[in-house]
């Protein structure tokens, strides 16, 4: 954290950002804590139907590596670019540890994108491939031929392989589990996220790995994370919010990731909280009012609670209170930032009073 000073200049000065000159989020968000804890729970993700899966960063280093080889395997070379249009998933998770390790860049999508808006943010990217699931595979298939730089589309679910054409989770089982990731450097660009748009066209925001892990780390800091943590991570993974505030804070401090459903759910994500244990959640304030007046809140033990954030819109104080009171959250804290700020630029402590 920031050391205390009598002026902004003395704390600037005092600030160091000590990152080597060569580093990989992959490896940091993965491969290090596979080397060290392999079995360390690293996800835990509940389906539809209520089936729940955890994998450890063992597990997750061996699926990103596979999909790292099948990434080369199809041509694909550090500094290409690959859509990620998925919802809550486990590969959303290993899409973006591959294409790290494979220096290549991530762009998270929105699901609920129509075929322009997907068709845009490909384009302007120029990605040569994108990950999705058959649900969406119909949108990505009615713009292709708009898309000449697109060359591939890995879907996750049963679809025959046809030219450019791979079931994800096929390719994957035929693939190697060990891969050296690329030796990037810390300022190569790493992911590309797109504004909302309101002023115009969205705007591609190019992140660096720094950026990433900086702003992952620094974020954790404030939070008081650490490697006991269980962060429950409602917010959806396309946007910074659920990316680099969700999944990789987790993953930088190794604590586990808890993701209640694949769309934001207020009943199960109270369920999740109790069963896993959650000490962290995540939510944009209607997110933790939809939890507030879910009927089945009175019956939950939400005691393991500790802090977490809310963000994304003007925080209320009267919600504030209540998450505090009503889900044990007394150091929850409050961000703000900008899509091109990795994204937070100011973050409550948790001990700072709600005034």
């Amino acid at each position: 954290m920031l050391k205390e000073g009598t002026s902004y200049e003395e704390v600037y000065r005092s600030l160091v950002w000590a990152v080597p000159e060569f580093f990989n989020m992959g490896v940091e968000v993965c491969d290090r804590h596979a080397e060290a804890e392999p079995a360390r729970t690293a996800l835990i993700f509940e389906n539809e139907g209520g089936d729940v899966t955890q994998y450890s960063f063992q597990v997750l280093r061996h699926l990103s590596n596979k999909l790292a080889n099948l990434f080369e395997a199809k041509g694909l070379e550090r500094g290409d670019r690959v859509g990620i249009l998925l919802p809550q998933s486990v590969e959303t998770g290993i899409a973006h540890i591959a294409a790290w390790k494979s220096g290549i860049i991530s762009i998270p999508m929105f699901t609920l994108f129509g075929p322009d808006a997907l068709k845009f943010r490909l384009s302007d990217s120029g990605a040569r491939a994108i990950i999705t699931d058959t649900y969406n595979l119909g949108k990505i298939e009615a713009i292709r031929d708009q898309l000449p730089e697109l060359k591939y589309i890995f879907v996750c679910g049963a679809v025959q392989d046809g030219e450019g054409l791979m079931d994800l989770w096929r390719g994957l089982d035929r693939a190697k589990d060990t891969y050296t990731p690329v030796r990037t450097r810390a300022d190569d660009p790493s992911f590309i996220s797109y504004t909302s748009g309101t002023t115009g066209f969205p705007k591609a925001a190019t992140l660096s790995h720094r950026n990433l892990l900086l702003n992952a780390f620094y974020s954790g800091q404030a939070q008081q994370l650490s490697h006991n943590d269980r962060i429950c991570i409602p917010v959806p993974f396309y946007h910074c919010f659920g990316c680099v505030l969700g999944t990789l804070c987790a993953s930088v401090y190794g604590a586990a990731m808890i993701v209640p459903a694949a769309f934001f759910d207020a009943q199960a994500t109270l369920a999740a909280i109790e069963q896993e244990r959650a000490t962290a959640i995540y939510g944009v304030p209607t997110m933790f009012i939809a939890e507030l007046e879910n009927p089945s809140i009175d019956e939950r033990d939400l005691s393991s609670l500790r802090t977490g954030i809310m963000a994304g819109s003007p925080c209320p104080i009267e919600v504030m209170r209540k998450v505090i009171s009503g889900m044990h959250m007394d150091q929850v804290t409050i961000a703000y930032g900008m899509t091109e700020t990795s994204p937070v630029s100011f973050q409550s402590a948790t001990d700072d009073p709600l005034e």
